[in-house]
């Protein structure tokens, strides 16, 4: 039965400014089931969750364009943002941090995730500069498909030499770190298993895409089960090691058992946890600077100087 709003009044009242900042004591009964349909109850719950939005200009942002032979019938965008002060013709050695979307959207989803302003905040804080790069990943999943797409190619074989040419940190043996929502979290985390430390400094996922079996999949996330076992990111988290890591997740949130096992399977324990919230922007936003403040800390800057990789939330 669906939670009425005079119902659902109460239990935030319950939970009281807990809810709004931390998983307070009704979080903690939803989240441990012993409140029944938590799903449905963190919908109900979601509004009185408060959004974020930066509080500083955002810098500079450049788009670029091109075909690629992992994505031969499309043009794949590409979205640059920039700490404020960035002379787009010269960006001084700035590392690059990709920032992947979820399943069906597009580069320009970074704007509604208010990237480059929680990048200007994140650097007025203190935390080291960098670039922020989101790329057009279709609907494939971040990883090679059978049909002869792959995005993950698309970061690391188009996007980085291009960032390099233009004179980021993009190199071959510069580190480079990779955030994402969704199946943007899922393809974070992949990329981080994939390539590994050191060059792989920092992933950061927010509500990561997953699932425990090929059969609880979406149509199309992946070509079969060999598919599915080839890239299942809970089995291949030991090779994160080396890798400063961030999960975030709703608490009503569907994959939130199978991010419970990815969680549990990470050594040394990821930053991040579970929080009040459900599969939508709203609580990405609120998880973005943290995301943010992680990458700069573990790429340090240009000339890519290491700062101490400090945790807190």
């Amino acid at each position: 039965m669906r939670v009425g709003r005079r119902d659902a009044l109460r239990l935030a009242g319950a939970a009281g400014l807990g809810l709004l900042g931390t998983a307070g004591s009704a979080a903690a009964l939803v989240q441990a089931d012993v409140l029944p349909g938590r799903n449905r109850r963190w919908e109900d719950l979601d509004p009185l969750v408060p959004d974020l939005s930066p509080t500083h200009p955002r810098g500079p942002v450049e788009w670029l364009r091109f075909r690629s032979r992992f994505r031969p019938d499309v043009d794949t965008n590409v979205l640059v943002m920039t700490p404020p002060g960035t002379d787009l013709a010269a960006p001084a050695g700035l590392p690059v941090c990709f920032v992947l979307h979820g399943r069906g959207a597009r580069a320009h989803d970074a704007f509604l995730m208010r990237t480059p302003g929680f990048l200007a905040d994140a650097v007025a804080a203190g935390v080291p500069p960098f670039a922020a790069v989101a790329v057009d990943g279709g609907s494939g999943y971040w990883h090679p498909r059978a049909d002869g797409t792959d995005t993950m190619a698309v970061l690391l074989d188009d996007v980085l030499p291009r960032m390099a040419a233009k004179g980021y940190a993009a190199g071959p043996d510069d580190p480079f770190a990779v955030v994402g929502w969704s199946m943007g979290g899922y393809g974070a985390l992949l990329v981080g298993q994939t390539v590994g430390a050191p060059r792989c400094a920092a992933v950061g996922a927010m509500s990561p895409a997953i699932w425990r079996t090929y059969a609880a999949t979406r149509d199309l996330t992946f070509d079969d089960e060999a598919d599915f076992a080839r890239h299942d990111v809970v089995a291949g988290a030991h090779r994160l090691a080396g890798v400063a890591v961030r999960v975030d997740c709703a608490l009503g949130e569907v994959y939130l058992p199978a991010v419970r096992d990815l969680v549990a399977a990470i050594d040394p324990a990821p930053e991040g946890g579970f929080w009040p919230g459900s599969h939508n922007r709203r609580f990405w936003r609120r998880q973005m600077p943290h995301h943010l403040a992680l990458v700069g800390r573990a790429l340090g800057g240009p000339g890519n100087a290491r700062a101490p990789a400090e945790v807190g939330r």
